[in-house]
C-alpha cells in the first residue's frame, strides 16, 4: 500500500552478497485477488475495539498485531505468478530475474 513502508521493511532490499535476497513488487491488485486488506483493517474502529478486548484470545498477539499494528500496510493477495514488469527493486544474489 506504501513503498516507502516496502523500501523500509526489515532494513530493505539487502546490497548483493548477503545470504539472501529480497524484492519489492509494485503492482495493482487484479480484480477478485485481495484475500485481506489489513491495512484498512487496522483503519477500522470496530475491527480495533474488537481486537483489543479479545487481545488475550489472540495467539501470537503481542508478537503481531500488538506489536506492528498498521506500520506494515499489508494487502493479502492471491495471484498466480509475478511478472519481472511487477518488480520495484531487486536485492541480493541471483542468476536470473526468473
Amino acid at each position: 500500500m506504501d513503498i516507502e513502508v516496502a523500501k523500509a521493511f526489515k532494513v530493505g532490499v539487502p546490497p548483493q552478497g548477503q545470504d539472501f535476497q529480497g524484492t519489492i513488487i509494485y503492482l495493482h491488485s487484479p480484480e477478485g485477488s485481495v484475500i485481506v486488506n489489513l491495512s484498512k483493517l487496522f483503519r477500522n474502529s470496530d475491527f480495533l475495539a474488537v481486537m483489543k478486548a479479545n487481545k488475550s484470545n489472540i495467539t501470537g498477539y503481542q508478537e503481531g498485531a500488538g506489536r506492528y499494528g498498521n506500520s506494515e500496510k499489508e494487502v493479502v493477495l492471491e495471484i498466480g505468478a509475478v511478472t519481472p514488469e511487477d518488480i520495484y527493486s531487486l536485492g541480493g544474489v541471483i542468476k536470473s530475474i526468473e
